[in-house]
C-alpha cells in the first residue's frame, strides 16, 4: 500500500509500511556495526558513548577484554579521556579497577597523567590502587605531578598516595614536578613532605 504525496508540483510515492522501519532504524546506534563487539565496547568507551557501550555489553561484550597487543580495557581508555560516567557505567558492569595494560598502566594512572580529577575520584572510590606502578615504576602521582595537575595530586595525597615513592630512575614526584616548574604542584608536594 502507498500513499500519493504532492511536493512542488509532483506526485511520489511514499510506501507507508516503510515508516515504522525507517523510525525504529533511527533508534539503533549506528556505531555498533562490527561483528567483533568488544572491539566497538572499547572504541565506543574511548569515545564516552555510553549508549553504545551499554548496547554493546547488552550484546554480550566482555567489560574486561583487551584491545589487541595494547593490553587497553574499556575502563583504562575511558579514564583517560576523562569520561567519568562512562567510567561509572563500566565499574558498574564489572569492570577491573586495577586492570593494565601492556606498559601496566591502570586506569588510575591514565586518568592522573591528564588530570582528570572527577574521575580519578571515581577510581579511587571504587578500590583503585593509589599505589600502583607502570613502567618504569612511576606512580599515578607521579605522573599527575609531571604535568602539573595540582588537583588531581592533592586527591591522591589525601587517598594515600606515597610522596617520597621513588621509580625506578629515583624520580619522585616532588622531583618531577620541579623539573617542569609545576609551582602550585611543588608548595603541594613540598607540604606533604613536610608531614612525613
Amino acid at each position: 500500500m502507498s500513499k500519493k504525496i504532492k511536493t512542488a508540483g509532483r506526485c511520489i510515492r511514499q510506501p507507508i509500511r516503510m515508516i515504522p522501519v525507517l523510525l525504529l532504524a533511527l533508534l539503533i546506534p549506528l556505531t555498533v556495526y562490527s561483528e567483533d563487539v568488544n572491539e566497538d565496547m572499547i572504541k565506543e568507551a574511548y569515545r564516552g558513548n555510553i549508549a553504545t557501550v551499554k548496547a554493546c555489553l547488552e550484546r554480550g561484550a566482555d567489560v574486561n577484554t583487551k584491545l589487541g597487543d595494547s593490553g587497553w580495557t574499556a575502563l583504562i581508555l575511558a579514564a583517560g579521556e576523562g569520561h567519568t560516567k562512562m567510567v561509572e557505567v563500566l565499574l558498574a558492569k564489572g569492570a577491573e579497577v586495577n586492570a593494565t595494560d601492556v606498559l601496566k598502566n591502570t586506569a588510575l594512572m591514565r586518568a592522573a597523567v591528564s588530570g582528570h580529577t572527577e574521575t580519578v575520584k571515581v577510581l579511587l572510590a571504587h578500590g583503585a590502587e593509589v599505589n600502583a606502578r607502570g613502567r618504569g615504576g612511576f606512580t599515578a602521582l607521579m605522573r599527575a605531578a609531571q604535568y602539573g595537575y595540582a588537583d588531581t595530586v592533592e586527591v591522591l595525597l589525601a587517598n594515600g598516595a606515597e610522596v617520597n615513592a621513588k621509580s625506578y630512575f629515583g624520580d619522585t614526584a616532588l622531583s618531577r614536578a620541579t623539573d617542569n616548574g609545576h609551582t602550585e604542584t611543588i608548595r603541594i608536594l613540598k607540604e606533604a613532605v613536610a608531614k612525613e
